[in-house]
């Protein structure tokens, strides 16, 4: 399997691995194979400005702020976070629209516009037990801006928080869906736990799909998530953005991200708010071993 991997090529190499799993079960799998654009580092640093990219700096439209920390207002005991008002929120990621091509034919994302991801693990910045969860922002400028500049770092943010940049290349790249999104009335919990052998066949999709023998980090838009605690999403969320942790690879272009212990960010989106276009209504979390 190599090149434009086509999806009845998943689904044949599926439905080998899944000979023993009961048909409804199956053919729910296969029906929610989705496509994404993998996100794969280039090599040479972050690019020309207004490309897609992980880390580094943004290319932002003038007059648009670095994005800061806003506090909990409203929220219990939310004065103990009142001196880090005003913290810069780490940069991630920049999406050019126009650079992604349609997925297996189909055009989910508008296609134009730019998608900027900003986003702060409240306990790994600050050391305090986040009770209030984790701070992000997502900014969508559309149509595509004509006029950018390259913002620097600001000087409060860590030398730590200041991640490599590294322009991308998105590839397509077919994802299996999560055990728990496939369950319904029909389809219980306990003849999905009795089949998770079917997942484990996921290494071998990745490994044989056109990426190379260094296929980390999985930085993605769209698809499935690559989900590390949880067993699925909440019902009606997609996957807009996830983010890699890639601190510990060697043989990659690095942002020396880190997200707990070799963790993800994902940012999701509900699917009527994806299919509108309203993409800044997008949310995040983190999830780690």
């Amino acid at each position: 399997m190599s090149g434009n991997v086509k999806r009845q090529e998943v689904v044949e190499l599926s439905r080998g691995w899944g000979q023993d799993v009961p048909a409804p079960l199956l053919d729910r799998f296969c029906d929610r194979i989705a496509p994404s654009h993998r996100l794969v580092p280039r090599r040479g640093g972050a690019g020309s400005l207004g490309v897609s990219r992980i880390g580094g700096q943004p290319d932002l439209p003038a007059g648009t702020a670095w994005p800061v920390f806003r506090g909990f207002p409203g929220k219990p005991r939310a004065e103990q976070w009142e001196r880090f008002v005003g913290f810069p929120l780490p940069f991630l990621a920049q999406v050019k629209l126009d650079e992604l091509p349609a997925l297996d034919g189909d055009r989910i994302l508008p296609g134009s516009g730019m998608l900027y991801f900003f986003y702060l693990d409240a306990t790994e910045t600050f050391g305090l037990y986040a009770e209030h969860g984790e701070v992000f922002h997502v900014l969508y400028v559309t149509p595509t801006p004509t006029t950018l500049s390259r913002v620097p770092f600001p000087g409060e943010l860590p030398e730590r928080l200041r991640f490599d940049g590294h322009a991308v290349e998105p590839r397509l790249e077919w994802t299996l869906p999560s055990p728990y999104d496939l369950i319904d009335e029909a389809l219980g919990v306990e003849m999905v736990e009795a089949h998770l052998d079917l997942w484990d066949h996921g290494e071998e999709l990745l490994q044989r799909q056109a990426l190379g023998p260094h296929y980390h980090p999985r930085h993605r838009v769209l698809g499935n998530p690559d989900l590390i605690q949880t067993f699925g999403l909440d019902r009606g969320a997609r996957l807009l953005l996830q983010v890699d942790s890639d601190s510990s690879l060697s043989d990659y272009p690095r942002t020396r991200m880190s997200w707990g212990d070799g963790g993800r960010i994902y940012f999701l989106i509900d699917e009527p708010d994806l299919l509108a276009g309203q993409l800044q209504r997008a949310w995040a979390y983190f999830e780690c071993s």
